[in-house]
């Protein structure tokens, strides 16, 4: 908060630079101004960049047999305390990340053990997805499965979710979040927290 009335004094202040009479030359001014917004739209920006992997909390669903961890749910704020919703279909896609200010991550690429090598080359599912406080989709996060049980994941703005779901496009510019800051005590065992940072997942 202190962060964005800075800035926005910043930006309000700055237009007296030039109409308060002074002794400084006009491209003295301007120097000081640029100086001014651009020093609080910078450190407004890492501030944002360091805070949203933040979890303000996370929920767990379960498969009433066994007791599974079947999704998780995190929930996280934008630097206008907007709330983002990820929603994630498989926690086993999380793994250690090198990312300053967060501990997980969506991986990048994973392995299937030859038992659950039941995939098909070139299908592809949603990983999670992430929506607005409207409840709209801004963002997926897809695997593309190939030979041998591997596959690989990024962000894509029209996916199937399920092989029993219709496509559901996302906006332009659209994006996933999958970088994550969460207390250990939130997750679920199968989530391995001091996992290698190397953005691989291997399901057991």
């Amino acid at each position: 908060m202190f962060s964005l009335s800075s800035l926005g004094l910043s930006f309000s202040m700055t237009p007296f630079m030039f109409i308060v009479e002074s002794n400084l030359p006009m491209s003295a001014r301007a120097v000081l101004a640029f100086t001014a917004i651009s020093t609080t739209s910078i450190s407004t920006g890492l501030l944002a960049w360091a805070s949203s992997p933040y979890v303000t909390s996370a929920l767990l669903s379960k498969l009433p047999t066994t007791g599974a961890v079947q999704e998780m749910e995190v929930k996280t704020l934008t630097l206008w305390f907007k709330p983002r919703t990820t929603r994630i279909f498989d926690p086993t896609f999380l793994v250690g990340t090198n990312r300053p200010f967060a501990n997980l991550e969506l991986a990048q690429l994973v392995f299937l053990p030859p038992a659950l090598r039941n995939t098909t080359p070139g299908h592809e599912e949603t990983v999670a997805e992430t929506t607005d406080e409207k409840g709209e989709v801004i963002g997926r996060w897809v695997v593309k499965w190939a030979e041998g049980g591997e596959g690989s994941c990024h962000e894509v703005g029209k996916v199937i979710r399920r092989a029993v779901s219709p496509s559901m496009p996302c906006p332009a510019g659209a994006q996933i979040y999958r970088h994550f800051n969460v207390h250990k005590e939130l997750l679920p065992p199968l989530v391995l927290v001091d996992a290698p940072a190397d953005g691989v997942a291997t399901k057991p």
